[in-house]
């Protein structure tokens, strides 16, 4: 099994800024991603979100599965989405739906920064991202797929945060990437990683297929997307 290369933010968030922007680890980390998207399509980072946003957004999306604000999530885009619990089995609410809590609002504008550097680094056109609170019950999962619809090319960069305190092996759920294989002996040849659901962020490339592991136990966590306008299919 493949290691995925992995980027500690408190590196970033320990460096002095020689500018005093508040905002220039978060520039430094998503220049550090955008080199390892070049370079391998995918990339850990722990500690970020902080602990104190982690817990924050993870109290918010539990107040809000509290208060029934979650929908029951669908596959597919236009006519041609429809709710499918054999392939897709997660509650979600967009973060900037006016229900969710002020850490929403916080944890959409550093992805934000993040996604000006990456885009300034590697020039794709980025120009919004856009995330939810997902939360799988027992025995959910989300099968092999990919962010990047058919028909649309807008999703570039998938990020996704995990928001539980503690995860075990026995409790499922992981993130499984499948990673083209770079040895170029096979074309269709992919190397497989599993993430456990607990201690940071995943960024990939939208085009790379991936699933949720079937959970054991209650599964939180935030999927988003850097999105670049759209082209006209050929």
């Amino acid at each position: 099994m493949r290691p995925l290369p992995t980027l500690d933010a408190a590196d970033f968030t320990a460096r002095p800024s020689e500018s005093g922007d508040e905002n220039a680890a978060l520039t430094a980390l998503g220049e550090a991603v955008a080199e390892r998207l070049t370079s391998d399509g995918a990339c850990w980072i722990a500690n970020w979100p902080p602990p104190a946003m982690t817990a924050r957004l993870r109290e918010d999306l539990i107040r809000l599965r509290t208060d029934a604000a979650l929908e029951t999530a669908a596959v597919g885009r236009l006519g041609a989405r429809a709710q499918r619990s054999d392939v897709r089995g997660d509650r979600t609410c967009w973060l900037d739906d006016p229900r969710c809590g002020a850490v929403a609002g916080d944890y959409l504008a550093a992805l934000t920064r993040i996604r000006t550097a990456i885009d300034r680094r590697l020039f794709l056109g980025l120009v919004e991202f856009e995330a939810h609170y997902a939360a799988y019950p027992p025995g959910a999962r989300y099968a092999r797929h990919r962010d990047r619809f058919r028909d649309s090319d807008a999703r570039v960069v998938s990020w996704v945060s995990y928001l539980n305190p503690e995860w075990h092996a026995a409790d499922g759920g992981a993130l499984r990437l499948y990673l083209p294989n770079g040895d170029g002996s096979d074309g269709d040849a992919v190397d497989i990683v599993d993430l456990p659901p607990i201690g940071g962020s995943v960024c990939f490339l939208s085009e790379l297929e991936h699933e949720v592991l079937i959970a054991h136990r209650e599964r939180h966590s935030i999927a988003g997307w850097m999105r670049r306008r759209a082209r006209d299919p050929l």
